[in-house]
């Protein structure tokens, strides 16, 4: 299979989950789950991915952290969209930018590698990011490069042993 080999996986099986999908593991032992009814992947396990079917989440343009995640409450008169944001914010657009819908699950899951996002854009790399940032995980893969978020403070990341070796 052309995705195993991209992916440079070995095929570890784990127990069956549902519906034909079966964990398995990156050669860097990343998890993501394949589903041999479909020959489709996926960094979502099976239950996140069966909720997956809301489509009225999306990215709308925020001028201080660029994207956030919300969903439509109402459509105005004069063409302009209330958003509730996930924060619980309420807005109003009369562009909301690009159409970038989100499957649910992509809220639920904060990858540690932006090389397995289903969904790559601006919006959910940006999020990845932050969300990844706001639990002091600055260090985050994208494939076999890492990008690496200056918190401007000391995290206890590195012991003293770490540092001496």
């Amino acid at each position: 299979n052309s995705m195993d080999l991209r992916l440079k996986t070995f095929m570890k099986k784990m127990p069956k989950e549902e519906n034909g999908w079966t964990l398995r593991q990156t050669a860097d032992g990343v998890d993501y789950y394949h589903n041999s009814n479909s020959n489709t992947i996926s960094c979502y396990p099976p239950s996140l991915i069966s909720q997956t079917n809301s489509p009225s989440w999306r990215w709308i343009p925020d001028p201080e952290e660029g994207y956030l995640p919300a969903q439509p409450i109402n459509k105005n008169e004069d063409g302009s969209v209330e958003y509730l944001t996930i924060s619980g914010r309420k807005v109003i657009l009369s562009d909301a930018g690009p159409d970038w819908s989100i499957p649910e699950a992509s809220l639920s899951v904060i990858n540690e590698d932006l090389g397995l996002l289903e969904n790559v854009n601006e919006a959910m790399l940006l999020h990845t990011l932050r969300e990844r940032f706001k639990k002091d995980l600055i260090y985050t893969a994208i494939g076999r490069n890492v990008i690496l978020i200056n918190p401007f403070q000391q995290l206890p990341l590195y012991t003293p042993q770490m540092v001496e070796t």
